[in-house]
C-alpha cells in the first residue's frame, strides 16, 4: 500500500487524463460516426459466436488471435454501447492461451483455452508483471507465444479503452459509460483479468481513482 500511495502521489503533476491532452487528441482524430447496428442482430451475432466457440474452441481462438490479429477486440470496443456486444467482449476477455504438450512424440505443442491461471499453468509473478508470468510458464512454441502476446496486448488495450470511456473522451454517451463500468467491475472480480489492473504498480487502478475523484469529470 505504501508503494501504491507513493505512485499515486507522484502522478499529481502529470495527469493521465488531463483535459487539454484529450481535447487536442480529439481534434486530430477522424471523428466519423460509426454506422448504427440492429440490437437484435447484435444478439444473434453474440449467441452464434459463443456457440461456435463452445464447439470449435481451438480453431476460433486461432482465428481471433492469429488470422485476424485480434481485430475483433478493437471492433467490439468501438461498439461497447450495444449490450450484447459488451457481453461478448466480456466473454472474450476471459480467454486464455496456455501450453499443452502434444500427445505425439516429438510433436509440437498445441494451443488451447482453459482456466490456466486457476489451475497453475501460469503462475503470477511476485511483482505481478507480464514478464514474470511468462517466465513461470512452460516453454511455448512460436505460434503459442505469438497468440499469448496478442491476447495480452488486446486485454490491456480493452481495459485502457474502457477506462478512457469513463474519461473526458465521453461526455454524452450514457450507454457506453454504463457498459464500460459494468465490464470493468466484472473484470476486477475475475482472477484472470484482475492481475492486469495490478501490473506496473497498479497503474490502471490509479487511472480509475483519478477519474473517480475528479469533479470536472461529472458525466461519468
Amino acid at each position: 500500500m505504501a508503494d501504491f500511495s507513493e505512485t499515486m502521489s507522484s502522478r499529481s503533476s502529470r495527469r493521465d487524463f488531463n483535459t487539454s491532452a484529450i481535447k487536442s487528441s480529439t481534434v486530430n482524430e477522424d471523428v466519423q460516426p460509426l454506422p448504427d447496428l440492429l440490437p437484435v442482430s447484435c444478439g444473434y451475432f453474440k449467441n452464434i459466436l459463443l456457440k461456435i466457440l463452445l464447439k470449435q474452441r481451438k480453431q476460433v481462438i486461432k482465428y481471433l488471435l492469429l488470422d485476424t490479429q485480434g481485430r475483433t477486440f478493437d471492433q467490439l470496443l468501438k461498439y461497447i454501447g450495444y449490450h450484447s456486444l459488451a457481453d461478448l467482449l466480456m466473454e472474450l476477455m476471459q480467454l486464455s492461451v496456455v501450453y499443452q504438450q502434444s500427445p505425439v512424440v516429438g510433436g509440437a505443442g498445441q494451443v488451447y483455452e482453459a482456466d490456466g491461471a486457476d489451475k497453475g499453468e501460469g503462475g503470477k509473478g511476485e511483482d505481478g508483471d507480464e514478464d514474470s508470468l511468462l517466465k513461470n510458464m512452460p516453454k511455448m512454441t512460436g505460434e503459442q507465444a505469438q497468440m499469448y502476446k496478442i491476447l495480452q496486448d488486446k486485454k490491456h488495450m480493452v481495459i485502457s479503452g474502457l477506462i478512457g470511456t469513463l474519461s473526458y473522451r465521453n461526455t454524452d454517451n450514457l450507454e457506453d459509460s454504463l457498459n464500460a463500468t459494468q465490464i470493468l467491475i466484472e473484470m476486477v472480480e475475475l482472477e484472470k483479468t484482475f492481475e492486469i489492473f495490478m501490473m506496473n504498480g497498479a497503474e490502471k487502478v490509479g487511472n480509475i481513482m483519478e477519474l473517480a475523484v475528479d469533479c470536472t469529470n461529472s458525466f461519468n
